[in-house]
């Protein structure tokens, strides 16, 4: 970690590297997972404690995500913390529930459940996919995709290009039926 990030040692424990780890312990996260979240993105202690504050908030109360939904994100994604909420959270959000039709009910299951998609790009990588799986896999328009996402998530993971496309022409070839992007997915 010191390695990572030799500037670390330059870093105040009192003012500096303590309050932030009991902020993300006050978070819901174990002292051993942040442990190891701080050895998977050492970075994370280079953030102010007002950016990690704003993250934290905005997922706690804007997309109502429990504090052990929290530390689980945070321990698959740290990176989460280094997001700013107004140029990338918030737009992201708003874009599942406006636009892809996520119910907002739902929004922190579905963020909850697959915390990468947040550092995806909407333009290059969550349109795209969801505009092929709408349009493509279920004949429908891209809002009323929402409810395959709280379904499966993980969707936003797979590559349009190597897996979401072939699967689905493999899938037309075979009996000219549609395919749920569920059993894409296997």
């Amino acid at each position: 970690t010191v390695a990572a990030r030799p500037q670390l040692l330059a870093c105040s424990v009192e003012r500096n590297l303590r309050p932030k780890l009991r902020l993300l312990t006050e978070a819901g996260l174990p002292p051993d997972k942040v442990g190891q979240m701080i050895a998977r993105a050492p970075h994370v202690l280079g953030l102010s404690l007002r950016s990690i504050r704003q993250v934290l908030r905005f997922l706690a109360l804007e997309i109502r995500i429990g504090p052990t939904y929290i530390a689980k994100m945070l321990a698959l994604s740290p990176q989460l913390l280094s997001l700013s909420v107004e140029g990338n959270l918030r737009p992201k959000t708003r874009f599942l529930v406006e636009e892809a039709g996520v119910p907002p009910e739902y929004l922190g299951q579905v963020v909850g459940s697959f915390p990468n998609l947040l550092g995806y790009s909407i333009d290059k990588n969550i349109r795209p996919k969801l505009e092929f799986i709408a349009q493509e896999v279920l004949g429908q328009d891209l809002n009323k995709i929402g409810e395959e996402l709280v379904r499966c998530p993980t969707l936003l993971g797979y590559s349009l290009e190597r897996r979401i496309r072939p699967r689905h022409r493999l899938g037309e070839a075979r009996a000219r039926l549609r395919l749920s992007p569920s059993p894409m997915l296997a």
